[in-house]
């Protein structure tokens, strides 16, 4: 009974496939034919691993890792200076990161959907705010000032001092 339904799902695909370009007829029929399974990632690592290689998979890690570190960032600046606001962003940015990390192991809804740019917003916002609180602790170490909450006086700025070690640029004395 079954052969005789694939035959018959096969003729079809052969007849349609006179009227319209092949891809489109055997898309239109696999949709139709009981014996079309369709297929998705398992993950969202893998989906991304699918549709960009693993060159790209290495690309969306290091982002991954970036804007959680990111995030861990923004939440330890606000316990140490004590604003609340700057707590709940960077508990909530770290929060729905593990939360992608820890769905896009069973689905990969969020990867090439719609839904994807809410993703991508989550990671500016968490890359954005993580960048400027680099900003201000490289403003308040070159104009003297120190952050009471560093526990350096070169804390997060020995990455953007020049060649002589100052973390001041020349163009900023």
């Amino acid at each position: 009974m079954r052969l005789a339904e694939l035959a018959a799902d096969l003729g079809r695909v052969a007849s349609s496939a006179r009227h319209a370009t092949g891809s489109e007829a055997v898309a239109a029929l696999l949709e139709e034919s009981q014996y079309f399974i369709e297929w998705a990632a398992a993950g969202a690592p893998v989906e991304v691993a699918e549709e960009l290689g693993l060159p790209g998979l290495v690309a969306w890690l290091v982002l991954l890792l970036l804007v959680i570190l990111a995030s861990w960032r923004v939440y330890r600046q606000g316990q140490r200076v004590g604003d609340r606001w700057l707590v709940g962003l960077g508990a909530g940015l770290l929060c729905s990161q593990v939360a992608l990390v820890i769905h896009g192991l069973t689905d990969a809804v969020t990867w090439g959907t719609r839904p994807a740019v809410v993703v991508w917003a989550v990671w500016g916002v968490a890359m954005a705010t993580g960048n400027q609180l680099i900003a201000k602790q490289a403003v308040l170490e070159c104009s003297g000032q120190r952050d009471p909450a560093s526990k350096t006086s070169r804390g997060l700025t020995r990455m953007h001092a020049d060649q002589k070690g100052n973390p001041c640029s020349s163009a900023e004395r």
